[in-house]
C-alpha cells in the first residue's frame, strides 16, 4: 500500500472493524495534534490518549512502514486516527516539514551543535534569565542536592491542576491528559535528586492525585498509573531502613485513604501496606488495622492468614 493510492477502504482492510471504528472516534474528537507532512512525504502527529503518544508513517520500498510509541503491538487505533486525518487534509503531498510553533530536537540540535561554547553560555544564561521554569530545570540536572530544587518539584506539583469536570466516558478528559503529562515529568526529574528530596515530591504527587480520587469517587487510568509508581517509590524508600522515620505517617496515609475511597485501589493499597512491613510490631498494628477496616468475610480471613504466616516466617526463620 502507497501513500499516494490510500483510502478508508484500505485502512479497514488493513486493521479490521474493530481498531478502525476506534480511530474514526479518536480522528473525530479531535485528539490528533500537530500532524505534519514532511516533504519527503513522511507523516508525523501527536495522538493524546491515555498519554500522549507519537506516531510516524513512511514509504520504505514502496510500502507503509508505522510506528506508534503506545504499548498496543500492532497497528493501532492512534495510527488509524492519524492516517485518516491525512486523508483530510488538502496538497498532502506538498506540505512543508515545520510544525507550528515548534521545533524539533533534530532541528535545534543542528541550530546549536557549530555554536561556540561562550555564544551557548551567553544564550542559555539569557533564557534563564527570560523563563524562570527553565532556569530552575536546568538547576535541578546540575545541581540536585540544592533546597531550591525541592521547591521548586513540590511548586510544580502543587500547580497541577485536578478536576473531574471534562471527565469522559473513556476517561480522556483533557484537563486529567495534561495532569498525567505534568506528573510523568516530574517523576522523571525525581531520578536526579537526593531519596529525602525523592520522598517529599512522591508524598505530595500520592495526596494529591488520592485526594482527587476521594473527592470525585472516580478512577482514571493514567492518574492511576503515576499514582502506582510512586506508591512504588514511596514503599522502597520506607523499606531501606529499618526503622524509617516516615513509617507510621506513609502507613496511616495508606489506612485512611483506604477507608475513604469507595472499594476502587482498594487491593493497590493494601499490597502497599504490605510491602512496607517487616518487623514483628509492624505486622501486629496490620493485624490490628486489618480487623478494623477490611469487612469481615473470605477477604479479611485471607489477609490476617497472610499476615499469620509473616509473623511465623519471623519468629521461625528457616
Amino acid at each position: 500500500m502507497r501513500l499516494h493510492s490510500l483510502t478508508r477502504e484500505k485502512i479497514l482492510g488493513l486493521v479490521g472493524k474493530t481498531i478502525f471504528d476506534r480511530g474514526v472516534q479518536y480522528a473525530q474528537s479531535g485528539r490528533v495534534v500537530d500532524l505534519l507532512v514532511e516533504s519527503s512525504g513522511e507523516i508525523s502527529a501527536l495522538v493524546e490518549g491515555n498519554d500522549t503518544y507519537e506516531v510516524t508513517i513512511s514509504e520504505e520500498n514502496q510500502q507503509l512502514k508505522f510506528h506508534c510509541d503506545c504499548p498496543y503491538e500492532e497497528t493501532c487505533k492512534h495510527l488509524v486516527a492519524v492516517l485518516l486525518c491525512y486523508l483530510e487534509q488538502p496538497e498532502r503531498s506538498t506540505r512543508p516539514s515545520s510544525r507550528k510553533g515548534v521545533q524539533t530536537q533534530k532541528s535545534l540540535r543542528k541550530l546549536l551543535e557549530p555554536l561556540p561554547q561562550p555564544v551557548l553560555l551567553e544564550l542559555v544564561l539569557d533564557i534563564c534569565q527570560d523563563n524562570k521554569d527553565f532556569a530552575n530545570l536546568l538547576r535541578l540536572r546540575l545541581q540536585p542536592g540544592d533546597p531550591q530544587v525541592l521547591r521548586t518539584l513540590l511548586s510544580r506539583v502543587r500547580r497541577v491542576h485536578l478536576s473531574f469536570e471534562d471527565y469522559e466516558y473513556d476517561g480522556y478528559g483533557r484537563d486529567l491528559r495534561r495532569a498525567v503529562r505534568e506528573f510523568k515529568e516530574i517523576q522523571k526529574l525525581l531520578k536526579n535528586v537526593p531519596v529525602s528530596n525523592q520522598f517529599q515530591v512522591h508524598w505530595e504527587i500520592v495526596l494529591k492525585i488520592l485526594n482527587a480520587f476521594e473527592e470525585y469517587q472516580m478512577d482514571h487510568e493514567g492518574l492511576e498509573d503515576v499514582l502506582i509508581k510512586s506508591l512504588a517509590m514511596l514503599s522502597q524508600i520506607v523499606t531501606a531502613e529499618e526503622q524509617h522515620p516516615e513509617f507510621q505517617r506513609y502507613f496511616q496515609l495508606l489506612g485512611e485513604k483506604y477507608r475513604h475511597l469507595d472499594g476502587f485501589l482498594h487491593d493497590t493499597l493494601i499490597d502497599e501496606i504490605f510491602a512496607i512491613i517487616h518487623t514483628k510490631e509492624q505486622i501486629l498494628q496490620t493485624v490490628d488495622w486489618v480487623k478494623s477496616n477490611v469487612c469481615a468475610g473470605s477477604s479479611q480471613e485471607d489477609l490476617l492468614e497472610q499476615l499469620q504466616s509473616m509473623l511465623s516466617d519471623l519468629e521461625n526463620p528457616a
